[in-house]
């Protein structure tokens, strides 16, 4: 299924956290993988969280409702210096989340992103990996798999097909 992008933003509305839970979102590992993408291009991007600039990710966004904490972490991670964490706070629970825009475009059939989830009391929705190749070219944010409750660190992965042609940006992240 292709969603536009006031598709995924009404999808996101329909998400909602219990007011008395705390989403403790945290993604520890992101990798992305096509056929012809290498370890060198991989390692150059943040997708770690490592490089840090003003206690964030340097080069993560983050978009959505005001009522939560976006942070880095250097006490509950996988591995490495930092994971990064998202944690409702206070007032009409919705939606936070991470993005990163992949600065290239890739040849391929196939893109994959893998990541590290680990989640502290989310009790009315949920919390998971999502990727968007634009223009509504393929979209997945782990809706119908997607974390609930207290989780240790788990492995997750999304794939989608490409269309390199017709690629405009790929934006991976997690909420």
């Amino acid at each position: 299924m292709v969603f536009s992008h006031s598709d995924v933003k009404r999808h996101y509305k329909r998400q909602t956290y219990d007011e008395k839970s705390i989403l403790t979102f945290l993604i520890l590992f992101f990798s992305i993988t096509t056929y012809c993408q290498t370890k060198e291009t991989i390692s150059k991007l943040n997708f770690d969280f490592e490089i840090a600039e003003k206690g964030r990710p340097a080069d993560w966004n983050n978009f959505g409702s005001p009522n939560y904490i976006l942070a880095l972490d250097s006490t509950n991670i996988k591995s490495g210096k930092y994971s990064a964490s998202i944690e409702f706070k206070e007032g009409n629970p919705d939606f936070k989340a991470w993005a990163f825009t992949i600065p290239d475009n890739y040849a391929g059939n196939k893109i994959t992103l893998t990541g590290y989830i680990k989640t502290e009391n989310v009790t009315d929705g949920y919390a998971g990996l999502w990727m968007r190749i634009d223009p509504s070219i393929a979209f997945d944010n782990m809706n119908k798999n997607g974390v609930k409750g207290t989780t240790d660190w788990t492995k997750y992965e999304i794939t989608l097909e490409m269309n390199p042609e017709k690629t405009k940006q790929i934006v991976i992240g997690d909420y």
